[in-house]
């Protein structure tokens, strides 16, 4: 019909627009279905996708990637703002303040030591002794390379012991897709924002009664998110994760992947947390709202569920940036109702409390006698006032006479 083509004639322009192709040879060939051939076509080149899209090697066109979404842009923060100013200024103060707690704990360790030398020699006939800490002043430089080797190899062991115990906890755990395309729709503080609230993630799954089995899905070699996430913690043993560079969709069947979506229309059900075989997907985005509904247009474009938290029902929100969670508090809701946690419980422990607060009730209106009859109080108002001058007027000509 008439309307369905305008319809996609409008959106192969836009998306034209979003991916920096030139879509008039393919508006001007006439009919709906050739124009979004034509779209789709052109649209699948990654030589042709905006620069900021190009991220990664081995980068192709699948159903529900960025090029296919049609994100926008981040935008750069400029250095001379007033916010990075005052973000600069924060970051100065925040270093002072951990130099400051830093020599504090030094000088309260020294007066710690000092007190348990002279606990255990009052008259000090035995001399200084190495009480095997990294501080002593009297182990030559040889003895504190060695001790520092030690510990760090003990260090290591320990932690070593500490995800042997962790992998056999998660063998048969149900798995969850962190979801990393995401990453050319951000710019580089919502990045790393990004993978600081990851951090809390996996430390959250680490200590978990119940952990999952975590999957990092469309991390190709020389992404950015993979960068950041390698040079922030993932280091020698520390891998609590699966990092895999192919999209979840190529990994798990369509069927049993769930994507966790503020912008879904249904909520998630026991079902689907009781159910290990259903995967659920999170996003790694940070966006503040730039790429709203991007989640639920990539579920429906790749023909899987989208669901959200039923913050609606049994919090009192109302859908919209109120539904918007962060993603450790996300993780932290599915790893407790994966758990067996309650609804409520889960949800009142990690959503922040500005959320929870219901919108006040209004009051009923309560029509007073003089609401209702306005007009006769104005009249009678007036006719006081006019009583009242009346008055004066006789009182001044009685004076006056």
């Amino acid at each position: 019909s008439r309307r369905g083509d305008l319809a996609c004639r409008g959106l192969v322009a836009r998306r034209c627009d979003a991916d920096g192709i030139d879509g008039a040879p393919a508006l001007a060939s006439g009919g709906a279905t050739a124009v979004v051939a034509a779209a789709v076509v052109a649209s699948r080149d990654p030589a042709a996708w905006p620069e900021f899209l190009r991220d990664g090697e081995g980068q192709r066109w699948y159903p529900g990637c960025l090029a296919d979404l049609g994100v926008p842009k981040p935008p750069e923060r400029d250095p001379e703002s007033k916010q990075a100013l005052q973000r600069e200024k924060y970051n100065a103060l925040l270093k002072e303040n951990r130099k400051r707690q830093k020599k504090q704990d030094q000088q309260e360790r020294e007066k710690g030591r000092a007190a348990r030398a002279v606990a255990a020699d009052p008259d000090g006939r035995e001399g200084p002794k190495d009480d095997g800490r990294p501080e002593d002043p009297n182990r030559s430089a040889e003895d504190q390379e060695k001790f520092m080797l030690a510990r760090r190899a003990r260090k290591d062991q320990e932690r070593e012991q500490e995800f042997v115990a962790f992998r056999q906890r998660v063998a048969n755990a149900p798995t969850m897709v962190l979801d990393g395309e995401w990453g050319p729709a951000m710019n580089l503080q919502e990045l790393e924002s990004s993978v600081n609230q990851l951090c809390l993630c996996f430390a959250r799954n680490l200590e978990a009664d119940t952990p999952v089995n975590m999957v990092m899905t469309g991390l190709r070699p020389g992404t950015r998110y993979l960068e950041e996430v390698q040079r922030r913690f993932l280091r020698g043993i520390d891998k609590p994760v699966t990092i895999a560079g192919e999209p979840y969709i190529d990994l798990f069947p369509r069927e049993r992947l769930v994507y966790l979506s503020p912008d879904a229309e249904e909520d998630a059900t026991d079902l689907d947390f009781c159910d290990p075989d259903v995967i659920f997907v999170m996003g790694l985005v940070v966006d503040h709202g730039r790429v709203s509904g991007g989640s639920a247009r990539k579920a429906a474009l790749q023909g899987i569920r989208s669901r959200r938290l039923p913050l609606g029902d049994l919090c009192g929100m109302s859908k919209g940036r109120d539904f918007v969670l962060t993603m450790d508090q996300v993780f932290n809701i599915v790893i407790d109702r994966r758990g067996g946690t309650s609804w409520l419980e889960a949800l009142k422990k990690h959503v922040p409390e500005r959320k929870l607060l219901r919108a006040p009730q209004s009051a009923p209106v309560v029509k007073s006698w003089h609401s209702e009859n306005k007009a006769h109080v104005v009249r009678r108002r007036r006719l006081l006032r006019a009583a009242a001058a009346i008055a004066w007027l006789a009182l001044w000509a009685r004076l006056w006479l």
